[in-house]
């Protein structure tokens, strides 16, 4: 009971940052589509993006997996030693040995980020070709451009990882929700006060400037909890080896997902213009829904499965798992429903203005139906992955990303010839339920029965609530003149909408009894009835 109050307590704390934080960045992308628009100069941007993000984002993102389960079990070696022997200099010891530990993968991705940096410098025109190999004249030698600006991208993602898996292995959360806040900031501010006098090449900058705001924060908040930096590299330290020998298949099944982005910009790229950022433009949604949701949850419970296992108690994982599996399909189902109805008037609410019109609306809008289609599948996979990683199982989840990589690509190319980039959206939403699927049924093999008959009832609850609210939605939308409104109605009349349908979901929700609405509900008289 307590740590389901702890996920629930930290979670939403998380949310709220995360909220903040995907707001403004949401912000961030309207001013984008606003003073760029959808077109050459937005894709050269993305690409560009992705050509400084593509290696580094998958070792960094593989780090931060690695160093959470690694930093927690250290923190609790130094909390149980304490505990026994009552003596100070025996934590100092084990904090030593987090630092040792952690100045030794520092320093080991310094280097090797800058050399990856260099690298990529020189050989920015071979990977524009190979990121979109429809660019041609300006649009490439922009796009080269753009990349050679972006480099130090590479080595401050890389440092922000491992600071990001130190903060939450030591179960310090709110910094890495909060810290797209003052980045985002820096952003809008370029976009509002600079963009027509430095265009894309300043958007750029202002990308390098936002990343390094991030890790001076990060750095911040690593040092108040006595992290010490020193230039050494201990790389027979077991924890080193150990970290070596985890991160490999984290980074061969991200490095799969991240070939599955460049092969659906490579093929959007000899679509009409336009197209790679239409589908940019609507997965920022869905990542909006994601990040503020899903993310919370399973980041605070990463740490926490990660001890449970130490502790060989399946009990309480599954109890965890289950609880959090189960806020997340409350939320996901309706919210997927919602985008599928509104998914236009959000687009025009959001985006249409400036250099972004109607055509460019009506790609978005439809990219974005097709890819809300898979949310349920990559938020299940997503705290699947999580809890493998937990167990320090992550062949398991590389595995499950091949396949489920090798499944998108195959349906990127038969439906891409016949819709279009609205072909690789769906074939994205597709591969990650298969994916989802799969995880299921090897997690069930890992820690006994996933109780079937209980989530086919739950899920047929949820998706009856969900579908009545769905009608009621759309004509009550449909019912309206929402295009003759100015933007302040039109906000107003979607985020009215909005509401009425949550009432109405949540309060069938709760006449159909399901468990964790009751609890709200209860909560809500206690605290304030």
């Amino acid at each position: 009971m307590y740590q389901t109050k702890t996920v629930a307590k930290s979670a939403m704390t998380i949310m709220i940052f995360t909220l903040l934080s995907k707001l403004l960045g949401f912000l961030r992308e309207v001013l984008i589509a606003t003073k760029f628009g959808s077109g050459i100069e937005t894709d050269a941007y993305f690409v560009a993006n992705t050509a400084c993000n593509f290696i580094i984002g998958v070792i960094g993102y593989s780090l931060t997996i690695t160093l959470i389960p690694i930093i927690s079990n250290m923190s609790g070696e130094r909390l149980h030693t304490t505990k026994i022997t009552h003596n100070s200099s025996n934590s100092l010891k084990c904090n030593t040995n987090i630092n040792n530990y952690m100045n030794s993968i520092v320093n080991i991705t310094i280097l090797f980020s800058l050399a990856i940096s260099i690298t990529t410098w020189f050989i920015s025109p071979i990977l524009i070709k190979l990121l979109a190999k429809g660019f041609e004249g300006e649009q490439f030698i922009l796009a080269v451009k753009l990349t050679k600006i972006g480099v130090p991208i590479i080595i401050l993602t890389a440092c922000n990882s491992i600071f990001s898996g130190f903060l939450q292995g030591n179960q310090k959360f709110n910094i890495n929700a909060a810290i797209g806040i003052p980045s985002n900031v820096i952003f809008i501010i370029f976009l509002i006060f600079f963009s027509q006098s430095f265009g894309t090449e300043g958007l750029m900058v202002a990308s390098v400037i936002a990343m390094l705001t991030q890790l001076l924060l990060q750095l911040y908040s690593a040092y108040k909890i006595k992290y010490s930096y020193k230039m050494k590299i201990k790389s027979k330290d077991e924890y080193v080896k150990n970290t070596f020998y985890m991160i490999i298949p984290v980074i061969l099944g991200s490095m799969v997902n991240k070939i599955n982005t460049v092969v659906d910009k490579t093929l959007a790229s000899e679509l009409v213009n336009g197209s790679i950022s239409s589908l940019n433009y609507s997965n920022i949604i869905n990542s909006l829904i994601l990040n503020i949701f899903v993310i919370g949850i399973t980041t605070v419970i990463y740490p926490i499965l990660s001890k449970e296992f130490m502790k060989k108690n399946i009990k309480s994982i599954k109890i965890i798992l289950k609880k959090s599996i189960n806020i997340i399909l409350i939320v996901i189902i309706p919210t997927t429903i919602g985008i599928m109805i509104l998914s236009k008037p959000l687009i025009i609410l959001f985006y249409e203005r400036g250099a972004f019109d109607s055509n460019a609306t009506k790609m978005t809008s439809l990219a974005l139906v097709f890819y809300s289609i898979g949310l349920v599948g990559i938020s299940i996979r997503n705290i699947l992955d999580k809890t493998f990683y937990s167990f320090k199982d992550t062949k398991t989840p590389m595995i499950n990303g091949i396949l489920t990589v090798v499944v998108n690509i195959i349906l990127n190319l038969a439906l891409v010839r016949f819709m279009a980039h609205l072909g690789l959206a769906l074939a994205t939403s597709i591969a990650e339920i298969f994916g989802a699927m799969l995880l299921i049924i090897s997690l069930r093999k890992k820690i006994g029965s996933f109780s079937i008959k209980f989530y086919s009832k739950f899920l047929m609850k949820l998706g009856l609530s969900a579908s009545i609210m769905g009608v009621i939605v759309y004509f009550t939308y449909n019912s309206l003149d929402y295009m003759n409104y100015n933007f302040i109605f039109r906000l107003i009349t979607l985020l009215i909408i909005i509401l009425i349908g949550a009432i109405i979901y949540i309060f069938l929700c709760y006449i159909l009894r399901i468990e964790e609405v009751k609890v709200f509900f209860k909560y809500i008289k206690r605290r304030y009835l």
